[in-house]
């Protein structure tokens, strides 16, 4: 069987990476920026962090979320999305003052992750 996607990668915590590709947070932050625009493989980080649950759970009940499931996969592609563009000084709840905004669009989630070891910045996968 060959590969479901071949393409670059992008690592982002857990619960933020469910939000991106089940559509709920359309914005990733970050403190640097890239000339790539296209798909990208999000994977969901290994780490588990109390705190971003916590700040997620508390910006979903913001933008009118009404349930707010706690996130179950670490270390895998979780979904596809495509960063269709990078501004700066969004207004937006999802969004960090001082960090450049990734605009994510089409979010798809995968009805299996797959494993995998990530990495820092935007990566090569083949799944």
């Amino acid at each position: 069987m060959g590969a479901i996607y071949t393409g670059k990668a992008l690592v982002i915590r857990q619960p933020w990476a469910d939000l991106v590709v089940d559509g709920v947070k359309g914005i990733e932050n970050r403190s640097w920026t890239t000339a790539y625009r296209g798909p990208l493989a999000i994977v969901a980080g290994a780490a588990r962090d109390k705190r971003a649950h916590e700040e997620a759970e508390k910006i979903a009940r913001e933008v009118g979320l009404d349930t707010f499931t706690p996130a179950t996969v670490y270390g895998a592609v979780v979904g596809f999305v495509d960063l269709v563009a990078i501004v700066d000084d969004l207004e937006s709840p999802w969004a960090e003052p001082g960090a450049h905004d990734w605009l994510l669009a089409r979010p798809r989630r995968l009805n299996t992750p797959r494993p995998i070891k990530g990495r820092l910045g935007l990566f090569d996968i083949s799944i």
